[in-house]
């Protein structure tokens, strides 16, 4: 049993001074907080940071206490898309109250025994169930479709659930909220169809729920649509803030100036696990897709698509390697495999065991930062992001 304890010791990097990561992600405290700073800038709302899929893979409880630490700069709320994750973030000591803007149970609602956790109504089903079954004070967020049609209630059926809702004296609509589906896109056109609508839904439900809180539409890019919420819905007075938190836009590239102070908060590092020669037409990695057309120094690291460095990278993506006191960039060669990336390092002379490579960078420019990765594979920052596996071990620094 010793045997076993201290294995898993090991495992998890506790209470054992002599275990080293094979691999470690880096979470900026600073460029959190900036984030969080330059968007409340460009607004006059509150803004509730979006920790939902393990904070887009930074970290759920990470993440939390970093915002938690700034008693200068409090928000009004977290968001969660679970109660698991309400769970995991309670159980780590995080007061700040919570909203679950994913759909949730019922019975879990009913077997919830935690202060300051607000559930959203996601369905007009979810809605009449709720009030036919709650029997004790419940804080929730209305969820309006106001034409994404994925959730939330239409605007055409506000009147008629509101007006059940209303009837069951336990349920405290704290909160109301939709979603813009093309805020990041090039045509604004739809995204100010549904501020309009939003803003009639707004007056539907203030008018039945005096007391409410919160209005809350925007995301990150919706928050460069803060005038025309100004204008056409002025009760919302809270921003919802997924991606920027992280340094991530979602803009394209011809309005990423409109955030163009946010900062990548994540970095990931490895080290070489394996350097060997490589000589004309032998063939590398699973597949053969690779075939040397020269003599080759390669090396391997310790980090496939099981960690986050994705399939789709194989023979065309990069890493960075830290030779000479910089980082130089060099090819991913052949097919990822599930925990092994090969890397081509005839040009890096001080490769060798151990050296230190970068895996995701921070940085604009050096080719493997979660924009340019998923610009060459065709694919959303988001993705990349929330496939970092949980158990990789998340530090935060300065």
């Amino acid at each position: 049993m010793k045997f076993i304890a201290r294995t898993l010791r090991q495992l998890i990097g506790k209470n054992d001074p002599g275990y080293e990561p094979l691999l470690r992600v880096e979470i900026s405290k600073s460029a959190i907080l900036n984030n969080l700073k330059e968007v409340q800038k460009k607004t006059s709302w509150k803004i509730a940071p979006v920790l939902k899929s393990n904070a887009y893979g930074h970290g759920l409880t990470q993440v939390a206490h970093i915002i938690e630490s700034d008693k200068a700069n409090a928000v009004p709320f977290l968001i969660v898309d679970s109660f698991y994750e309400a769970l995991m973030l309670r159980n780590d000591g995080i007061k700040t109250p919570l909203l679950i803007i994913g759909y949730t149970p019922t019975e879990t609602i009913m077997s919830c025994d935690e202060k300051h956790i607000s559930f959203t109504i996601t369905s007009k089903d979810q809605a009449y169930e709720i009030a036919a079954n709650i029997k004790f004070p419940v804080s929730l967020h209305i969820k309006i479709d106001t034409g994404m049609h994925r959730q939330g209630i239409r605007i055409d059926e506000l009147d008629e659930v509101t007006t059940d809702l209303a009837l069951n004296k336990h349920l405290h609509i704290d909160g109301a909220c939709s979603h813009l589906a093309d805020a990041d896109g090039s045509d604004e056109s739809f995204t100010k169809l549904q501020i309009e609508r939003w803003g009639i839904a707004c007056q539907k439900v203030k008018h039945r729920f005096p007391g409410i809180r919160y209005f809350h539409v925007s995301n990150t890019a919706g928050a460069t649509f803060a005038k025309t919420i100004l204008d056409l819905a002025p009760l919302t007075n809270t921003g919802r803030l997924g991606i920027g938190l992280y340094g991530i836009t979602p803009l394209l590239a011809e309005h990423r100036s409109k955030l163009e102070n946010l900062k990548p908060a994540l970095q990931m590092f490895t080290s070489i696990s394996g350097v060997k020669s490589v000589y004309p037409k032998e063939k590398v990695g699973y597949g053969c897709t690779f075939s040397a057309t020269k003599e080759m120094r390669v090396a391997t690291i310790p980090a496939g698509y099981y960690e986050g460095i994705d399939r789709r990278l194989s023979n065309k993506g990069h890493v960075e390697i830290f030779d000479a006191g910089v980082w130089k960039k060099v090819p991913i060669i052949a097919r990822v495999s599930m925990n092994i990336t090969i890397i081509d390092v005839t040009d890096v002379v001080g490769a060798q065991l151990h050296t230190p490579v970068r895996i995701i960078s921070n940085a604009s420019g050096a080719g493997n930062s979660f924009i340019e990765i998923a610009e060459l594979i065709g694919t959303i920052p988001y993705e990349l992001m929330v496939k970092i596996p949980q158990h990789i071990r998340r530090v935060v620094v300065s």
